[in-house]
């Protein structure tokens, strides 16, 4: 049966999420094989042939070895995807020996010998000097962590997990309004405005929600929508609200709930961004990350629904998303300003419209550089 909404008789994706189907896990770090640059999970503590074993798909050595076997679907260089839940980032040593971007000495010790799995890293020190907060933590066995990446196979055929996400379940802070400051998001919601003429009887519930942590609950954050000029690819970012971290229940977590209905999170945007009142790191810090921010793609869209079960389905309304109508600018390294196909990422097509048989909404048209017109 044909689709009542869509180009002719097939339905438009107006968003996609693309991933390998994820192969996830939890349980404690058992084993740290540092030859391999690997760590087992869930096995007998201090048994290497035990356990689940976990690398990291890291093609740039950002948290641990150089190491991928798909460059498709890696950490993310610029947050910490390997981290304390605290938002800290952490790392796998790439050597036998001390690692300096990965010290033993970010990892405290208890006076019975164990290590800390709550602990306050101290502002920057002198040069050399441990614990260091500009430096990342090592994992450590006895450490729980959840865990998830793809499948792959190493050079004798065994299969293990090339892990783009590694969460440690560690309370990581830093000094109380001192540089650097780290921050994470781990729930991203954002509402998608309908069609207040639709015939159709639907419930729209603009809610926003964001969550995350920060290693600094002192400080408030800061969470905005990062709005993309279209043509240009220029970057601005758009203040939704602050958010105050817990300092009790859960020492870091922030919430940023809005409530329902508030028509100033619009227009809904491809990327989030929060940030610590504590400040952004003005260099890299942590192996090449700036500290301060966590940046990502929103995860869901809230679009309108239909109100009885059994009904006619609602379209969705993609055309009020900016980032879909006039596109998110040029290609890396391409002429800014280019036109569709040379360089620029354009509006979505054939675009699926929410009124059937309607044309597509009206893009922003880009303007020609000097050098990019036609020469005769």
């Amino acid at each position: 049966m044909p689709p009542k909404f869509g180009i002719g008789a097939k339905y438009i994706a107006g968003l996609v999420s693309i991933h390998q189907a994820a192969n996830a896990g939890q349980g404690i770090i058992n084993f740290i094989d540092l030859t391999a640059g690997e760590i087992r999970v869930g096995g007998a503590i201090g048994n290497g042939t035990t356990g689940a074993r976990v690398r990291l798909n890291d093609p740039i050595g950002r948290f641990g070895r150089k190491m991928t076997p798909d460059v498709r679907f890696t950490i993310d260089e610029d947050n910490p995807t390997v981290r304390a839940t605290t938002g800290y980032p952490m790392c796998i040593p790439r050597t036998v020996a001390d690692d300096s971007l990965c010290p033993q000495g970010n990892r405290p010790k208890e006076l019975t010998g164990a290590f800390l799995t709550i602990f306050t890293m101290p502002p920057p020190p002198g040069a050399g000097m441990l614990p260091d907060p500009t430096r990342q933590a090592p994992l450590e066995v006895g450490d729980f962590v959840t865990y998830s990446g793809l499948l792959a196979k190493d050079t004798t055929g065994s299969t293990y997990v090339s892990a783009d996400t590694v969460i440690a379940d560690l309370g990581i802070y830093t000094a109380p309004g001192t540089k650097p400051a780290y921050v994470a998001i781990f729930l991203t919601i954002i509402g998608v405005i309908g069609d207040p003429n639709s015939p159709l009887a639907q419930e729209v519930t603009l809610r926003t929600r964001y969550e995350g942590f920060t290693t600094d609950p002192t400080q408030p954050v800061d969470v905005f929508a990062v709005d993309v000029q279209p043509c240009t690819g220029a970057v601005t970012d758009r203040l939704y609200g602050t958010a105050i971290p817990d300092t009790v229940a859960q020492k870091g977590r922030w919430r940023f709930r809005p409530g329902n209905n508030n028509p100033s999170f619009q227009p809904a945007t491809r990327e989030v961004r929060a940030v610590s009142r504590t400040g952004v790191a003005s260099t890299p810090v942590a192996n090449g990350l700036i500290a301060g921010q966590y940046r990502l793609p929103n995860d869901v869209y809230v679009f309108p629904e239909r109100i009885t079960p059994g009904a006619q389905q609602v379209p969705l309304p993609f055309e009020n998303i900016p980032f879909l109508v006039n596109g998110s600018g040029p290609f890396p390294g391409a002429d800014p300003i280019n036109p569709v196909p040379a360089g620029r990422v354009g509006q979505l097509s054939p675009f699926p419209v929410s009124t059937p048989g309607a044309a597509p909404p009206t893009a922003v048209v880009c303007a020609l550089t000097p050098s990019a017109k036609p020469r005769r």
